[in-house]
């Protein structure tokens, strides 16, 4: 029981930080990459910058894709 209460809360707090302008941003981000020949971003990637982005926070990471989505989406990019 107390796992299916968290489950229902992590739910709900990711309901409240991916939302449908997140996931439109991301869309579009995945789209000038197509356009441009560089579509290997990885979905959940997109979604992570683009939900910095909306909420003004930064990327903390490892991968060197998220410098791209960084630049393109204005929000930061912090490597490790």
């Amino acid at each position: 029981m107390f796992v299916s209460i968290l489950e229902s809360r992590r739910r709900v707090a990711l309901s409240r930080i991916i939302d449908a302008e997140t996931i439109a941003t991301a869309g579009d981000a995945q789209r000038e990459l197509a356009r441009t020949g560089r579509h290997r971003v990885p979905i959940p990637d997109l979604l992570i910058a683009a939900c910095a982005q909306q909420h003004a926070g930064d990327v903390v990471r490892v991968d060197r894709h998220f410098e791209l989505l960084a630049s393109m989406l204005h929000c930061n990019s912090i490597r490790l």
